[in-house]
């Protein structure tokens, strides 16, 4: 299991369609069903009811669905927190660099 398989489930379920939720997620269709597959196979359970024109969340699917979502929440707030961090060093880089090109400028005056 990975983000990636949480996010296809998560399209899958938003639009009741693997080929739109394969269009979203930017993979072909069957790559995205492959993927789903494997993933209710590790895991056992039926995250989906396929039929012919439609497609169901199971009970259990729903409750993997929520848990995704919150995971995927928490993956987001890792990267933003990791680029807040990084724009911070930045920032605190560029304020060193000018002071010690302020303090070479005074000395050479």
């Amino acid at each position: 299991m990975n983000i990636r398989d949480l996010e296809y489930i998560i399209a899958v379920a938003k639009h009741k369609n693997f080929n739109k939720a394969a269009q979203e997620c930017f993979v072909s269709q069957p790559a995205l069903s492959m993927q789903i597959k494997k993933l209710e196979d590790e895991l056992g359970v039926a995250i989906f009811e396929r039929f012919q024109k439609s497609v169901l969340v199971t009970a259990i699917g729903q409750q993997i669905i929520d848990k995704a979502q919150s995971l995927l929440t928490i993956a987001q707030d890792i990267r933003d927190l990791a680029a807040m961090h990084n724009k911070t060093e930045d920032l605190l880089f560029k304020i060193a660099r000018l002071s010690h090109l302020q303090t070479l400028s005074q000395n050479s005056a």
